[in-house]
Formats: C-alpha cells, structure tokens, sequence
C-alpha cells in the first residue's frame, strides 16, 4: 500500500556563516525548508558558537525554490554581472531576501546573502567566497569560488 501522506523530512546539508548564521537546508514533503540559527559568538577555545534555542525557518515549494536554484545558478556559472536584490515572501509574513552584492567586509567583489525576516527579526546568512590563484597560459589569473 502506497503511503501518500509522506511527512518524512530529509536534510540536505548545513552551511555555516561565523558571525552571521547557520542555514540547515531541507525537504519536507515536496518543500524545501530553509532553518537559519543565529551565530551567538566563538567560546573561550575560539570555536564558533550557534544558538541552541533560537532559530527561524520557513518552507519553498517547488516553484520558489526554483527560483532560488536559478539565481544561485546564474551566479555559479559566471551569468550575474549585476547586483540582484529579490525579496521572496513565503508562509505566515515570513520574507526570503536573496541578494548578490559586493562585500564591504573583505575584497571579495561580489557574494550572496540569504536572509530571513521573520517574527520582526532579521538572520542573514553569508555564503562563503574564496579567492585563489591559477596559472593559464603562464599567466596567474584570479578566480573565485562560491560555496553552494
């Protein structure tokens, strides 16, 4: 017999942001659940520390989540050139924020941020930019790489 009511929930894989948030990505059901916790400081070894009580998600169905996945490829496959700036609005007055936008923390020349505006409480998330070096053709040529 064919269970239809599948309410299994699958985790995907946890980013971590020091100093933003951490962002558990998910499905429930056929809906992609987004679970941002706030980063709280590092402990007294320097070890980067997230709340264990306090955290805020939401749920994309198909279709928004979609719409993410396309944003996050144009920018993985060099197709962004200018800054994007998209609020999503989701269940229960809950926003998205899905920005690409120059740094003004380090040198990186663009990144990606996720935030989640929920509850009148903002948690961003900062994916990670790395900067490294390649020989083509002889020449060292700056590239990056964006965590995904």
């Amino acid at each position: 017999m064919m269970n239809n009511n599948n309410s299994e929930n699958t985790k995907i894989k946890t980013l971590y942001a020091p100093g933003f948030s951490s962002l558990t990505m998910s499905y429930f059901k056929s809906n992609l659940v987004l679970k941002f916790i706030p980063y709280i400081g590092e402990n007294n070894q320097g070890i980067d520390q997230y709340s264990k009580n306090v955290f805020y998600n939401t749920s994309l169905n198909p279709t928004r989540a979609a719409f993410f996945f396309n944003q996050a490829s144009r920018i993985l496959d060099g197709k962004a050139n200018e800054p994007i700036d998209v609020v999503l609005p989701c269940n229960s007055g809950t926003n998205l924020t899905f920005e690409y936008k120059p740094d003004q923390n380090n040198n990186n020349p663009m990144t990606v941020y996720l935030t989640i505006d929920k509850n009148n409480v903002t948690v961003p998330f900062r994916f990670e930019t790395i900067e490294y070096f390649i020989n083509v053709e002889g020449q060292m040529v700056t590239s990056i790489i964006k965590q995904a």
